[in-house]
């Protein structure tokens, strides 16, 4: 997983200083809607296993992966002719920049632990069950809210880089991102917080009616999260 992430990050580092924000934008509904769908419909066809969430992230990563290297593929090309790759080289770079791993291993591992948490110990104090009412809620708020970060957090990478590069200063544009986030992230909020029970109900069938009431009240734990995104 750490790989994989590095592998998109860097490719989206490098379509933000080319400016390509409409392939990173698009990249990032590719992966959201591979990832989420992907597992759903692998559900709903097949069977719910952790072999599908397997194939939905798959699936997910391959065609983010692909999006960006097809917006980018001239320039590929171009630096492929122009810079000679051998073993040796690889090796020299690999280890010029083995810190780089060595410290991001730990934020990874914490994010990890922090973002199953919750399934961890309702697992252990409550059910299967509530877990798998947790999981799905999680899982349909995590549509809509993941399509919005991701095209967001990298598009605004490149722009509060300019601005400090600029100004020095992050704090205006800071501002004017959190309050078009909380303006986008308002109308939605309000829709699953009055009408999320009522909403998976007609989506996934009576028998997730609870689910809907996990829904309701991990919207605003969604939304806070959504609008943390610019104060990372």
């Amino acid at each position: 997983t750490g790989a994989r992430k590095r592998a998109w990050g860097n490719l989206s580092y490098w379509a933000a200083r080319d400016e390509r924000f409409t392939a990173m934008a698009a990249s990032d509904v590719a992966y959201s809607l591979g990832e989420r769908f992907g597992s759903l419909a692998w559900g709903f066809a097949v069977a719910p296993s952790s072999l599908g969430l397997f194939v939905a992230r798959f699936i997910g990563v391959f065609l983010r992966i692909a999006t960006l290297i097809h917006a980018g593929r001239a320039e590929m090309r171009r630096l492929f002719r122009s810079v000679a790759i051998s073993p040796a080289s690889l090796r020299a770079t690999a280890i010029r920049h083995k810190k780089f791993p060595l410290l991001q291993i730990w934020a990874v591992l914490l994010n990890t632990i922090s973002s199953q948490l919750p399934s961890l110990l309702l697992g252990k104090y409550f059910s299967v069950r509530v877990v798998g009412y947790y999981g799905m809620s999680e899982r349909m708020l995590g549509i809509p809210i993941s399509l919005l970060r991701d095209a967001i957090a990298t598009v605004t990478f490149s722009t509060m880089a300019k601005e400090y590069q600029r100004t020095g200063s992050l704090t205006d544009i800071t501002k004017n991102i959190f309050l078009r986030m909380t303006q986008i992230s308002f109308f939605p909020l309000l829709i699953f917080t009055v009408f999320g029970k009522e909403l998976l109900q007609a989506v996934l069938g009576a028998e997730w009616t609870e689910a809907g009431v996990y829904c309701r009240i991990l919207s605003v734990w969604q939304a806070f999260g959504f609008l943390n995104m610019p104060l990372k």
